[in-house]
């Protein structure tokens, strides 16, 4: 595992200087260091089963997984200290080392086996087997009385007669998430709508792009409880009860103005989350019509709409803005929306939890500040989750010093290419903020102190985008690829023609061609 500091080839002063970063940045928890070290240590470390509760080793087994620790040498301390009978949570998610041979050393242990995990498992509720390998012979063992959730995303070798065998087997599915599965037919959706008829509610075949009139109809017809579904409007008659719908970029619904009024006048009043993003709707009087009926919405997407102006973003929020929790209206090269649009954000939205406006080509941000200030933030908009505020001009350090301290909920910002954030802005995110997600590119002004932040107070950040960030070195980012519990996505890139160094007598960075 790589270090940031203590690599053996760095002078006196380099520690110095990287001591005096990390004090600034805030140390890690003793509970995280001390976890990191025995995870790191089991093979030295006497009898570390006894002495470790099961939501510890459940943590270790998660970072080990996530930072490929699962070697041939190692894995065997990672039985024996680690799995035991009193688990009740694994992740293993995207780590590359979990093959047969894996399998079978686990297995082979006192304690448990993976390769036998759903076998008598009566009070699984939750399955969770994406992007694997695996065929219908894995998942023969999956009887539970109590299954609710079965996401078999990307699991690609599965076919029609393995989804069968589960919602036959397990009849109480109520999310069930067939994206990627590429040898799944429209054969297999009366199969489920007739297995799982009123317990199904969450149903994602949204790379399904040809179904056929009978399937549609079987799940209108058997599945009545349907809350989220990602198909086409044809559905909507039969499913009184749908709470979710995406949308997106579904071209075809919206060729002619004829369907384009047939979709928006038949969405379903039960409507609390909604996407429509992509598709060319250019009449905002239609779009108005369509959502001034969806008093219950909470959840809008309409990035890249061009019926979006001004005045239809102000009659919709007229109409539903008071309940909205989340809001994306990010633009396009066509998007109409200006700072006066903005301003009705502020005025109907007060339950926001995440605002989309990034790439508006003709906002400033300036109408926002109130909403973004101190006061208005903690009386206001103190959930908020997520905020884009890409791009907007008027974004300083002291505006995110005041969403940092208000918003303490914060796990997704986005603050691309706002020159006027430094240090002293990220900092304060990170330490008042669970990020798990941030995208930070074309901050010029952000150095290593950012991210050594980041790495020692987010420990579940997933998504770090820095790209154009030069004062950014890559040994900054490998420490926080690997004091980060997840496998962290890291997106860094700068000019060709640039490269960084520090200057050891100021401690200041300086750009060489």
């Amino acid at each position: 595992m790589s270090t940031f500091f203590g690599t053996g080839h760095e002078t006196y002063r380099d520690r110095l200087l990287g001591r005096r970063l990390l004090m600034e940045c805030q140390l890690k928890s003793l509970r995280d260091m001390c976890l990191e070290y025995i995870g790191n240590n089991l093979h030295c470390i006497t009898r570390a089963s006894q002495y470790l509760a099961a939501v510890h080793k459940e943590l270790i087994i998660e970072r080990l997984a996530f930072h490929d620790r699962f070697t041939d040498s190692y894995l065997p301390h990672v039985t024996y200290n680690l799995f035991s009978p009193q688990l009740e949570q694994i992740y293993l998610f995207r780590c590359n080392q979990i093959n047969e041979t894996w399998l079978r050393q686990l297995a082979a242990s006192k304690y448990a086996g993976l390769q036998c995990i759903t076998d008598g498992q009566d009070c699984l509720k939750e399955l969770e087997l994406r992007k694997l390998k695996i065929t219908r012979k894995g998942l023969v063992n999956v009887r539970s009385p109590n299954l609710e959730k079965v996401d078999l995303r990307g699991c690609s070798l599965l076919d029609d007669k393995a989804i069968q065998m589960i919602v036959c087997s397990n009849p109480t599915i109520r999310y069930l998430n067939l994206v990627s599965c590429s040898k799944v037919t429209d054969v297999i959706f009366p199969i489920i709508a007739q297995n799982l008829k009123m317990s199904l509610e969450y149903l994602d075949i949204s790379d399904v792009h040809s179904l056929s009139d009978s399937s549609i109809m079987a799940l209108a017809k058997h599945c009545p409880n349907l809350k989220s579904l990602l198909i086409c409007f044809q559905l909507f008659q039969g499913c009184d009860a749908l709470q979710y719908l995406d949308l997106s970029y579904c071209m075809q619904l919206v060729r002619t103005p004829s369907s384009a009024k047939l979709l928006l006048h038949n969405l379903p009043i039960t409507l609390l989350e909604l996407s429509l993003n992509g598709l060319q709707l250019d009449n905002p009087e239609l779009l108005v019509a369509g959502m001034e009926r969806l008093l219950k919405l909470s959840k809008l997407r309409l990035c890249g709409v061009p019926a979006v102006d001004d005045e239809c973003l102000k009659q919709i929020l007229k109409k539903v803005g008071a309940q909205l929790t989340f809001l994306d209206i990010s633009g396009s090269v066509m998007c109409n929306i200006t700072d006066d649009g903005l301003s009705h954000i502020a005025t109907c939205c007060t339950k926001l939890q995440m605002l989309g406006i990034s790439l508006l080509k003709e906002v400033t941000g300036i109408t926002l500040l109130d909403v973004l200030a101190l006061r208005a933030v903690a009386e206001n908009c103190c959930n908020l989750k997520q905020l884009d505020l890409s791009g907007a001009p008027v974004v300083t350090d002291d505006i995110i010093k005041q969403l940092a301290s208000n918003c303490n909920q914060m796990n997704n910002i986005g603050i691309k290419a706002c020159r006027n954030v430094t240090d002293e802005g990220v900092v304060s995110l990170a330490i008042n903020c669970p990020l798990c997600s941030a995208m930070l590119s074309g901050l010029h002004n952000i150095t290593d102190r950012s991210i050594l932040a980041l790495a020692n107070n987010c420990p579940y950040l997933e998504e770090l985008y820095i790209s154009g960030c030069e004062k950014v070195s890559q040994a900054a980012v490998n420490y926080l690829q690997d004091m980060c519990i997840p496998r962290v996505y890291v997106s860094h890139r700068v000019p060709n023609s640039c490269s960084t160094v520090r200057n050891l007598d100021t401690g200041n960075y300086e750009i060489q061609s």
